[in-house]
């Protein structure tokens, strides 16, 4: 496991992934430590990592036109980030890729709701 380390150009630190999950955890924070409110957002959520992937994975196939999008692709969960795109309060993203979009980085944010995490929004982004 690697040691949480800072990433100034970022204003993140890098978190150890969750086991078996393979994705890059990043929590807004400054060179002292990551900020309170994201890393406990943050601890919450991955213990329903799972749960959550299956979930916004559900909600980009809502959107996403399968048959003319990397139609036998999987969604590769690559990161989890909290902080990083002016998450308010109980709000994170996770990001995925697919075979066939070698170009693309997919995300899909979240809110805390009634003690419910729920997709809320969906991107794509040329990388």
């Amino acid at each position: 496991m690697i040691p949480p380390r800072y990433i100034e150009d970022q204003r993140a630190w890098l978190l150890p992934s969750p086991e078996a999950s393979g994705c890059e955890v990043l929590v807004a924070g400054d060179s002292v430590a990551p900020d309170a409110v994201h890393l406990a957002t943050t601890k919450i959520a991955l213990r329903s990592l799972v749960v959550l992937r299956e979930r916004a994975v559900a909600h980009l196939d809502e959107f996403i036109d399968r048959r003319k999008f990397a139609a036998a692709s999987e969604w590769f969960l690559e990161g989890f980030e909290c902080g990083l795109a002016g998450h308010g309060k109980g709000e994170f993203t996770l990001v995925f890729s697919r075979d066939g979009d070698t170009y693309g980085s997919w995300s899909v944010t979240f809110r805390l709701s009634s003690g419910q995490y729920f997709p809320i929004a969906f991107e794509r982004h040329q990388i």
